[in-house]
């Protein structure tokens, strides 16, 4: 036992450089758990941001496709009949509808949903289209 004592003043320094190691190791450990979870959080950010973006993108398909139909009615050289006929049947149906009892209101079409609208417009489009 008296051979240890004369190297024991080597045990203070090596003692301090382990503590020294530890610490750093303590606060690489609290570091890499802080950027786990703010990589957590991003990743669930960025998740949501993909489900948005394929809604978009979804969305703008259909208005793409609504807006060739709609311009395939428009551009079509029937689209001034069908738009002549459309117009003079509505202008009369009003004068009926002045002209005689309140229960023939109802022959006016009344406001669609947006996909009633897309299908009609989508069926006129190929009506006119051939």
């Amino acid at each position: 036992m008296s051979e240890f004592w004369p190297f024991a003043w080597i045990l203070i320094p090596l003692a301090g450089i382990l503590a020294g190691a530890f610490k750093e190791w303590l606060q690489f450990k609290q570091t890499q758990n802080q950027l786990g979870t703010s990589t957590e959080k991003l990743e669930k950010k960025v998740d949501v941001l993909e489900k948005a973006l394929e809604n978009s993108e979804a969305q703008s398909a259909l208005l793409v496709e609504r807006i060739q139909n709609l311009e395939t009615i428009v551009t079509s050289q029937e689209w001034d009949t069908l738009d002549g006929h459309l117009l003079k049947s509505t202008s009369e149906a009003s004068k009926d509808t002045e002209n005689k009892s309140p229960l023939l209101a109802g022959q006016i079409d009344p406001p669609e949903d947006e996909s009633a609208s897309m299908n009609k417009a989508a069926r006129l489009a190929r009506r006119l289209g051939t």
